[in-house]
């Protein structure tokens, strides 16, 4: 197969993915208050099915597939269902809402457990 029509499969892949991403965290959004549990499980599935995919469907795997269509379900829908940048987009603006600051939010991300501040005054963030 051809360099345009791999693209085009890719494309098709990324665009599938990112359509299934949007319907998912819309279904996620009563639960995502102080998290955003949509792209959390959108983001392991994701990754879950990326491994799954690139480690059975070699060549020399279980169940060979194309590499066209390897890179269909790897490269096109997993790019565009999982995305890191919308999980951080989500979790500022989750912060923001509740007038806080983005390093609270990057502490928050991180999973700090630590609540006072480097000084020993309380955290501008809260207890993590």
């Amino acid at each position: 197969m051809n360099r345009l029509t791999t693209t085009l499969w890719i494309g098709l892949g990324g665009a599938l993915g990112t359509i299934a991403r949007y319907w998912i965290a819309v279904w996620f959004l009563p639960l995502s208050r102080t998290l955003p549990w949509g792209s959390i499980g959108i983001n392991i599935a994701g990754s879950f099915l990326i491994g799954l995919v690139g480690t059975l469907t070699l060549a020399s795997g279980r169940h060979p597939l194309l590499e066209t269509t390897r890179l269909f379900v790897m490269v096109g829908f997993c790019g565009g269902f999982t995305t890191f940048s919308s999980f951080s987009l989500q979790n500022a603006r989750s912060h923001a809402r509740r007038g806080l600051g983005p390093r609270c939010a990057q502490r928050r991300l991180l999973g700090s457990a630590v609540p006072r501040g480097s000084r020993g005054r309380a955290s501008p963030c809260g207890a993590l």
